[in-house]
């Protein structure tokens, strides 16, 4: 693997998943994913699900509550209008977290409750992961 990949790989890593140290020099990348996953973790990083939600002129819900969740990534689809994400079916243009414009990605490790989502044109996407 050349040190560009390794790079992206853990910057995304770092992107999706927080903040890790590693000396580079002592692990190999395998070694290395091994590692994070048990840092960040406690134990091992779990794919919980993914998909693609197509919205309407309602707040929907499009990320269930989940006590496992280590980290979830939002991302509007690339031909969206705005949307506005919440915690609750009370998300409105007016009252919201976070607005998305088209391509926006959201990403939290924290918050480990619904997400919902706002929008006035009903073939606008989203896009979800969590792990």
């Amino acid at each position: 693997m050349s040190l560009v990949t390794e790079r992206t790989l853990l910057d995304d890593i770092k992107t999706n998943v927080g903040e890790v140290q590693i000396n580079p020099t002592q692990y190999t990348v395998l070694e290395r994913l091994k590692n994070i996953e048990t840092n960040t973790s406690g134990g091992s990083v779990t794919f919980l699900g993914y998909g693609v939600v197509t919205l309407d002129a309602n707040p929907k819900l499009i990320v269930s509550a989940n006590t496992l969740r280590k980290n979830v990534i939002i991302q509007s689809g690339a031909s969206n209008g705005v949307l506005y994400l919440g915690y609750d079916v009370n998300v409105t243009n007016i009252n919201y977290v976070v607005m998305l414009n088209k391509g926006d990605s959201y990403s939290n490790d924290s918050y480990l409750g619904d997400y919902y989502v706002a929008d006035s044109i009903a073939t606008d996407t989203i896009s979800f992961g969590e792990v």
